[in-house]
């Protein structure tokens, strides 16, 4: 897929800086012979491994794709999670920001503006990635208003610019 995208490999000091960052972003090693490229069309800057999206770039920031946490599940052990209620699956899928009575648990430490993914409560599997606005902690112990910025979801023109596919 990924048409309308511009793409170039990076070079290796940036696949190198990217590799550095999936190691400890996610947990993961991602071999010295994938194919690390940057991919641009209008409002998505994605960085692709052997193809598959691995990270969209937000404000500068690199924020893990669904499609990274599907291919390569292990990831999702090593970042902080929320796991939200039935009912807020399908309003986040569909890109709301989650609301703390939604929330059902925590798992996992975070602050402020970390990433954090949300999953849902019957499979585990991630619905989306977020931002938190607030620590984990007050997240916790907070009752009602927004406790996350959704950033991706299932569904949206990251989602849907290539399927998710297992990559080495």
């Amino acid at each position: 897929m990924l048409e309308g995208f511009k793409r170039h490999h990076l070079s290796k000091k940036e696949a190198r800086r990217i590799a550095g960052e999936a190691e400890r972003l996610l947990g993961i090693t991602i071999s010295k012979k994938t194919s690390l490229e940057h991919a641009q069309a209008p409002g998505v800057e994605l960085i692709l491994a052997d193809g598959t999206p691995i990270f969209t770039v937000i404000d500068g920031r690199l924020v893990p794709t669904l499609h990274i946490l599907l291919a390569r599940r292990e990831a999702l052990h090593t970042m902080p999670r929320v796991v939200v209620d039935e009912g807020a699956v399908g309003p986040i899928s569909r890109g709301a920001d989650i609301m703390a009575p939604g929330i059902l648990r925590v798992e996992g430490e975070f602050r402020e503006e970390d990433i954090v993914v949300v999953v849902d409560p019957k499979h585990q599997l991630p619905i989306a990635v977020a931002q938190a606005i607030y620590s984990s902690q007050q997240i916790r112990e907070m009752e009602k208003g927004r406790a996350l910025k959704n950033l991706h979801h299932v569904g949206d023109k990251i989602w849907k610019a290539a399927p998710p596919r297992r990559i080495a």
